[in-house]
């Protein structure tokens, strides 16, 4: 008998391991988030293109109007890219607002709850940077953090969304009961450290010049791609995909630099 008690007292409980429904609901509230996250991030990429960045001077009113009562007969030409970029931001600040408070309050992991901080705080401080580029006129120091800190956040926002997903509490719950190891996996943080050092770079492109950041941004991948692959002489796949990229943006004669054999003649009209 007391061999069998102690089997159950120690046999991992499936129930406690179940989320509850406060849990699922707080982690569906979490992928609205980075739904309507990735909504701002597409915003604001139409904000750069169609450069209407100072398209509303002000900030945070919009033309003397308060931000939410703007006149929507006034969203016209590039003030409807960056007037919406700024709703959305607003909606996203607010979202962003409500699922720190329901971590704090909710969640039992302390970690957890001081992340859902950190995103709060990120979210305030890409708001402050998105007016600073409007003030200070588009500087570009301020414009590549500003566009930078729009991903990080969005990861962030992932993560949240990950930890309080069901997967993640029924499989990291306990030592003896996870299926999953609960460190992080190598491969992963291999690949995510290189990307936040490219993800910069990329941004800066494409601040600067974003008449052609379709191109360049992929092709600095390619070429970040392609070396590495040169050094560990392991993948195959990439190394295709960085040549085609390459050669898509060389036929497109839009970047310069590239280190090709070939070179591409200026074009004269006919006289």
């Amino acid at each position: 008998m007391d061999h069998l008690s102690y089997a159950i007292s120690h046999q991992p409980s499936a129930i406690s391991h179940q989320p509850s429904a406060m849990t699922t609901m707080l982690h569906r509230f979490a992928k609205l988030v980075v739904a309507c996250t990735v909504l701002l991030i597409l915003a604001g990429s139409l904000v750069t293109s169609h450069d209407a960045g100072l398209s509303v001077p002000d900030w945070p009113t919009s033309y003397g109007w308060n931000m939410f009562t703007f006149p929507p007969s006034m969203w016209v030409a590039n003030i409807f890219y960056e007037h919406g970029h700024r709703l959305i931001a607003s909606t996203v600040g607010f979202l962003t607002i409500i699922l720190a408070t329901w971590l704090w309050l909710a969640d039992a992991r302390p970690w957890l709850k001081w992340f859902g901080a950190a995103a709060l705080g990120a979210i305030i401080a890409q708001g402050v940077l998105g007016g600073l580029t409007v003030l200070f006129f588009l500087p570009a120091a301020v414009s590549t953090a500003h566009a930078a800190l729009a991903e990080i956040f969005l990861c962030m926002t992932v993560a949240i969304a990950l930890f309080t997903s069901p997967r993640w509490m029924e499989g990291y719950g306990t030592a003896e009961a996870a299926p999953y190891g609960a460190e992080p996996d190598d491969a992963a943080l291999d690949d995510a450290v290189p990307y936040s050092a490219e993800n910069p770079l990329v941004v800066s492109l494409s601040n600067h010049e974003p008449n052609r950041s379709s191109f360049d941004g992929p092709v600095l991948s390619g070429r970040l791609i392609l070396r590495q692959a040169q050094d560990e002489r392991r993948v195959d796949g990439p190394v295709l995909s960085g040549r085609l990229i390459l050669r898509q943006a060389q036929d497109e004669r839009r970047v310069e630099g590239l280190g090709t054999s070939e070179c591409t003649k200026p074009s004269h009209a006919p006289h």
